[in-house]
């Protein structure tokens, strides 16, 4: 009976958390990671290359121009993505008003390495809202390199 008392303010607590807005709030429960006010983003280098994403995340979802996006404060660092390897980071909403890869890298041994022909930048409220997943994905398109955005599972950039 307890147990049942403490679990149902637990809940209630972390239910006025969530409303109230306390951003980048997570619980670890048994079926999984409960978050409130967050993006997931998985960065995924489908290629047999390693991958550098550079990715950005801007508080801004109506940024123009893609200076004001990738800037040195809106850098999401991830490091190198290994061939066949994922990451996943977890944004707080506010935070992501902007989500861009400005033209990953493809590192190709004894080559210089390429960039990705294309740039894609996604924004809350018009392609994803709070508590969306939102996946990258590097791949190579056979005459260059592309960077696919899927929002729960569907796409929006290619």
């Amino acid at each position: 009976m307890r147990k049942r008392a403490v679990l149902s303010l637990t809940v209630v607590g972390l239910a006025v958390v969530g409303v109230h807005g306390c951003d980048g709030v997570a619980l670890q429960w048994p079926g999984g990671l409960i978050s409130f006010n967050t993006i997931h983003v998985r960065l995924t280098n489908s290629t047999d290359f390693f991958v550098r994403p550079e990715l950005y995340a801007d508080d801004d979802d109506d940024t123009f121009f893609d200076f004001n996006i990738t800037t040195e404060e809106n850098f999401v660092d991830v490091g190198v993505l290994e061939p066949l390897a994922s990451v996943e980071v977890a944004l707080s909403c506010d935070r992501a008003g902007t989500l861009k890869s400005d033209h990953a890298l493809f590192t190709l041994a004894g080559y210089a390495d390429e960039r990705s022909a294309n740039d894609p930048k996604v924004t809350a409220e018009n392609d994803f809202d709070c508590g969306d997943q939102i996946e990258f994905v590097f791949y190579d398109a056979g005459d260059e390199f592309r960077t696919r955005v899927l929002v729960n599972g569907r796409i929006i950039e290619d």
